[in-house]
């Protein structure tokens, strides 16, 4: 154990309980279920989101959602005689401690073993276009939304699991809970015309009460999607009455990708008609290809895609980071929301448990030019830029330089006619370029020259307010070579 990555906190422990010779980790299959009796979970700077309890009753709570008890530091708690642990992560050891039968220790996953190597794997299954919910509607009871997805392009993925919440940022960039219940019924559709159910601890759907922020984690659906194919998720929330609220996220535009059903279609499918709202879970799986990138895009209205109202015709994104994600053949999730700041992200308690949730290796900051604009210096927002990506942990931090900011008399056709934007832009975008991070120049791609704050105009008006790349501006700033060559670079 001297050398293994479990951490000098987690060998201190083990030594204290008087555990000195660590048996082999117990390799049965990539989902390890262990019956156990009247033992103690306890794990190596565990991260207690990677495992599920499955109490005699068959109800399943993730272990964060369970009061701990405390080991010698480390978190515990007793588990029932017949109950189930299923392990779902891999980014702890993991250990049943039995101080009933003489302080045995059985290792169930270990950092340093073959199941670890291949959880590693773990990833951003298909890009989560649509993002996570921003606000709610009502005035349905029954609603499923219908949405279409692709599997990544570097690999085969295997071992489904569906992200859902019943939470969402509210018009104060505020965490919000709907306070009545939803319940979620949900399948994917793959290939054409097979509806593969998603279930929640065997069962076809999952009450989330009203009132407490849930991020659920469906159980594993064993099918494997074919890199780059078609998928479509039809995702179903049933509410106690049709004044009750579901949580959705705002779309950009009219568009084949994203529609939604009056009533439960997850068996079947239905006849969907085009809202400027959808709900998708994120989908996560097992990469065949080695060293899966798998980003989270972190932002405000830029981000979300807000005015790119003709998204790729492709793949459907819209906004020019996801653009520019699927031209780089990356896959990723976006958590954004128009008028957004750091703070939102900074002091957020939900979004934090469903990041970890979540297995991505790199976090793209696009945030921070409400910040600046709200009176902030450069400085300043760099600093809370940087705390944000310290929010998404272990994961690589990515920063992007911000897009001008201004007014035009003549809708953003000519240089002439248009404002500066601020200086403390350019200030911020000049101190992001000295970071020792990879940095993706949005403003070099946007702008008539660099720092000169003006939008550029040989492609055509990239913006309709002076603020928000437009479908024209997205493209072009998502397809520049510049940009496209760093993001393909990043390790």
């Amino acid at each position: 154990m001297a050398d293994s990555s479990t951490g000098d906190l987690a060998l201190s422990v083990l030594r204290a309980l008087g555990i000195s010779n660590v048996p082999a980790p117990i390799i049965t299959d990539k989902s390890i279920t262990t019956i156990v009796g009247s033992q103690l979970l306890v794990g190596g700077d565990i991260d207690v989101s990677e495992v599920v309890i499955t109490n005699p009753s068959d109800t399943p709570m993730a272990i964060s959602a369970i009061p701990l008890t405390s080991v010698n530091g480390l978190g515990a708690m007793p588990i029932a005689a017949g109950a189930t642990i299923r392990l779902q992560g891999f980014r702890s050891d993991i250990f049943l401690y039995s101080p009933a039968a003489g302080k045995s220790i059985t290792t169930l996953v270990s950092r340093r073993s073959p199941l670890f190597n291949q959880y590693s794997q773990r990833c951003i299954a298909a890009s989560h276009r649509v993002g996570t919910p921003t606000q709610v509607v009502s005035g349905i009871k029954t609603i499923t939304s219908r949405n279409v997805i692709f599997f990544r392009a570097d690999g085969d993925v295997s071992d489904l699991q569906f992200v859902f919440q019943n939470w969402y940022w509210d018009n104060s960039y505020n965490e919000a809970v709907v306070g009545n219940d939803i319940t979620v019924t949900a399948s994917i559709e793959y290939p054409a015309g097979v509806f593969n159910r998603i279930k929640f601890g065997g069962k076809v759907s999952r009450l989330m009460p009203g009132g407490v922020a849930i991020t659920l984690v469906s159980d594993t659906l064993p099918i494997t999607g074919k890199a780059g194919d078609k998928a479509v998720l039809w995702t179903c929330q049933d509410l106690p009455a049709a004044g009750n609220n579901f949580v959705v996220s705002l779309i950009e535009g009219s568009t084949a990708f994203d529609q939604n059903v009056n009533s439960d279609a997850t068996d079947a499918g239905g006849a969907a008609g085009n809202w400027n709202y959808a709900y998708a879970p994120i989908v996560l799986g097992t990469c065949a290809a080695p060293n899966p990138k798998s980003y989270v895009i972190a932002g405000d209205s830029i981000s979300r895609g807000q005015a790119d109202n003709l998204p790729s015709a492709t793949r459907g994104a819209y906004g020019w980071p996801a653009r520019a994600m699927d031209n780089a053949g990356q896959t990723y999730v976006k958590l954004a929301k128009s008028g957004m700041g750091s703070n939102t992200f900074i002091n957020g308690v939900f979004v934090r448990d469903l990041i970890s949730k979540l297995r991505f290796s790199h976090i793209l900051t696009q945030i921070g030019t409400n910040d600046l604009q709200g009176g902030g210096t450069a400085q300043a927002v760099i600093n809370m830029v940087g705390r944000v990506a310290q929010v998404f942990g272990s994961a690589k931090p990515v920063f992007a330089t911000f897009v001008p900011r201004n007014t035009s008399t003549d809708g953003y056709t000519t240089i002439a006619n248009q404002t500066m934007t601020p200086a403390k832009f350019q200030q911020f975008n000049d101190l992001l370029r000295s970071f020792n991070f990879p940095v993706l120049d949005a403003a070099d791609a946007a702008s008539s020259g660099r720092n000169s704050g003006i939008w550029r105009i040989d492609q055509g008006a990239m913006t309709n307010d002076g603020t928000h790349p437009n479908s024209v501006g997205a493209a072009v700033i998502a397809s520049d070579t510049s940009l496209q060559n760093k993001l393909k670079a990043i390790a």
